[in-house]
């Protein structure tokens, strides 16, 4: 009798596998930075867009954890 066993298999979504991609191809913190430079720029250059909606627009295009939204919070509230 041949007893055949099976290894687990992790199925990951392309989502998944396209932010573990990033993470390991930039370095640690760099979405934040981006994310820093372009609300700057957007809050800068678009004066019909508010802080809190660039922060939220940035958390969305730059995958940001909430913890991330919160230091951009303060970060902008800071420097006023």
């Amino acid at each position: 009798m041949k007893v055949t066993f099976l290894s687990r298999v992790t199925i990951q979504t392309a989502q998944e596998q396209e932010r573990q991609d990033n993470m390991s191809i930039q370095p640690e913190g760099e979405e934040l930075r981006k994310a820093t430079k372009w609300i700057s720029d957007k809050v800068q250059y678009e004066p019909n867009v508010s802080l809190t909606e660039a922060i939220e627009k940035a958390c969305i295009k730059f995958n940001l954890s909430p913890k991330d939204a919160e230091f951009l919070m303060r970060f902008f509230s800071e420097k006023d």
